[in-house]
């Protein structure tokens, strides 16, 4: 655990990252991302290098037995660092019984995909509190976007992915990413009112529902009744006419909204500069740098509020939103809804 300025503690999140495709597809594409991951297998419970063809024949096992079918892997992220992976698949006969997936990538218990440290110039004595966390935030969104970019892209049988801080999926306004192969955007929407709405808590995971058409999605929004609304915890709410007025929306002005909001701030602006040259100078130069803590408030707070946001259009005709977990996709969608006259703020 790291000690804010303050003295205020904050521990580490677990992320992970999720995708979605058909029952029949799931090993074979939980096995073609291995493929294109950089990196090498590893046994489970020592760490010690194994063979891919190991590393699958065990995955196949478990899956053709229990219905769940794991391994672990030693992922070369392009921020330069090397990340411990537990990837995962589950049919849908265990889906119930488990509350993530249908396909993951992980780091629980593993290490973090969110650094707790990060190595700076060890001349500069000042320590400023933005540009660490703006270093901290650029290498984390580097490494996110990249698992998720090829855990969503190397089958084709992928309809949706993203990205949270904990081992759910959660509505898609509040998580850090989320991938569509379509680029129906909208889908965030739709999915969130579904777990805001219809689903108790005790139940908070959109099991099956990822698989559904957008016109059964649209379906389920329009069975509440009208004035309907969800709540966004701690960032407002959304009402069902809302909601389907953005799934009305037609896909290109809703991306354009998205991406004219998606500029970064210019808290961002005026430190990104210098975390940037951060990251690139201890790459190059290792032992010029001396590790300092990044996970406290101050750090985290100033990632919640100032991350940027990144909308991709995606050679195979998806789209990718992704910032930072700890800020969510919301005050992003948030905008774009008041640009386009669905949701005025006030």
């Amino acid at each position: 655990m790291t000690q804010s300025h303050d003295g205020d503690p904050v521990d580490a999140n677990w992320p992970h990252l999720f995708a979605w495709c058909s029952n029949e597809h799931r090993l074979e594409a939980l096995l073609e991302t291995m493929l294109t991951l950089p990196g090498s297998p590893t046994a489970a419970l020592t760490g010690a290098a194994v063979s891919l063809a190991s590393a699958f024949d065990e995955l196949r096992s478990g899956y053709a037995t229990w219905g769940r079918g794991s391994m672990s892997f030693d992922f070369r992220g392009p921020s330069g660092r090397v990340l411990e992976l537990t990837a995962a698949a589950y049919e849908d006969r265990v889906i119930g019984a488990h509350v993530g997936g249908p396909i993951e990538l992980s780091t629980y218990m593993k290490g973090t995909l969110f650094p707790a440290q990060i190595g700076l110039r060890k001349k500069r004595h000042t320590r400023v509190v933005p540009v660490e966390a703006a270093t901290a935030c650029l290498i984390a969104m580097t490494d996110m976007e990249e698992l998720l970019l090829r855990m969503c892209t190397a089958h084709s049988s992928v309809t949706t992915g993203g990205c949270r801080s904990w081992c759910t999926w959660e509505p898609p306004l509040e998580m850090g990413a989320t991938y569509h192969a379509d680029g129906y955007v909208a889908r965030d929407l739709a999915l969130s009112w579904i777990l805001l709405h219809d689903k108790p808590r005790s139940d908070f995971n959109l099991d099956l529902e990822l698989g559904l058409p957008i016109d059964m999605l649209r379906q389920r929004v329009e069975a509440a009744p009208v004035g309907a609304a969800i709540s966004i915890p701690r960032r407002g709410e959304i009402t069902r006419e809302q909601v389907l007025a953005g799934l009305d929306a037609p896909s290109a002005p809703l991306f354009d909204a998205l991406e004219a909001c998606a500029i970064p701030d210019a808290e961002w602006q005026s430190v990104e500069p210098a975390a940037r040259h951060y990251v690139i100078e201890g790459d190059a130069h290792p032992s010029a740098t001396t590790e300092v803590g990044v996970t406290s408030r101050d750090h985290v707070r100033f990632i919640e509020n100032h991350a940027p946001y990144h909308v991709r259009r995606l050679p195979n005709g998806g789209v990718m939103l992704a910032t930072h977990p700890y800020r969510t996709l919301w005050p992003l969608w948030s905008s774009a809804l008041d640009l386009l006259g669905i949701r005025p703020q006030s």
